[in-house]
């Protein structure tokens, strides 16, 4: 089934910015989707533990996945060229307003490790210190 989408709207893609300047254009070959097998409880100490490693390892195999977001390249190439850091900085804040949006509060996990493992300075904190 083809949907037409309009240039000037938003990409359904949901990166928030216009067809045209995001995936117009752009062959997406795979779509990434992360699912698992719950084995234990995540309400016990050890299913929790169990459930958060899993998400890490997941997180950590999407830095090998082609972007389309990021001109194509994979999160770890994108860290290695100055041009697309803002974006993949993007990408990564975009993960995480999804993991703080559905993820129920006793799973959700902060993804700046993303950001440490790839070498990436990590945006000043929009909160204020006195």
């Amino acid at each position: 089934m083809s949907h037409a989408f309009s240039r000037n709207g938003r990409c359904p893609c949901g990166s928030g910015r216009k067809y045209k300047r995001c995936c117009l254009g752009h062959e997406h070959s795979q779509e990434t989707t992360f699912t698992f097998e719950v084995t234990s409880s995540p309400n016990t100490p050890a299913g929790h533990a169990a459930l958060m490693a899993r998400k890490r390892s997941l997180m950590e195999r999407w830095l090998d996945e082609r972007n389309g977001n990021l001109g194509g390249l994979t999160p770890r190439e994108a860290a290695r060229k100055s041009f697309w850091r803002q974006a993949l900085s993007g990408e990564i804040r975009q993960l995480q307003k999804i993991e703080d949006t559905i993820v129920h509060p006793s799973a959700r996990m902060d993804l700046g490790f993303l950001l440490d493992m790839l070498g990436v300075e990590r945006a000043p904190s929009a909160e204020r210190h006195s």
